[in-house]
């Protein structure tokens, strides 16, 4: 099986009205629930047993330890301004990744992330994005999702 990496993009900046809301933090150290969102990520993913590094990224600058992974790795780029509302459907996400053959956009109320199938189609990716500033660009394959909220999405 190839190896997985979920890489949690906390590099995401809310809105001037949510900043109101949130003040200085991102969106991976929002409560929710009495729990951190990446918090509650990490233990989603450690209930479905399958072997996946997850990493925290607030700059896309360290995404350079990526280099250390085998070509044939499996990443999952998952923005920050998504909160989980639905954890079974999320659980069934993350068990479909092994099964994930080409580049696909993880749409759901927005874009949510991206699977990259591997660590080549990943470093093009994270290259565009930094020149872009969103995966908005990314027209691949879509898995559509019905288990995130945007928190960016305040009026």
């Amino acid at each position: 099986m190839e190896k997985i990496v979920i890489i949690y993009d906390d590099s995401t900046k809310a809105s001037e009205r949510v900043h109101t809301i949130i003040g200085e933090k991102s969106f991976g150290n929002i409560i929710l629930k009495r729990k951190k969102i990446y918090t509650k990520i990490k233990s989603l993913i450690a209930e479905t047993k399958i072997d996946i590094d997850f990493r925290i990224i607030n700059n896309m600058d360290k995404i350079g330890s990526i280099e250390s992974y085998s070509n044939n790795t499996i990443f999952f780029h998952l923005l920050s301004n998504m909160a989980i509302i639905n954890d079974e459907e999320f659980l069934l996400l993350l068990k479909k990744l092994p099964y994930v053959k080409r580049t696909t956009t993880v749409y759901g109320p927005k874009n949510v992330g991206a699977i990259f199938v591997n660590k080549e189609e990943y470093l093009d990716f994270i290259n565009e994005y930094n020149d872009v500033g969103n995966i908005d660009f990314l027209k691949k394959d879509i898995m559509k999702v019905s288990c995130f909220v945007d928190l960016s999405n305040y009026e």
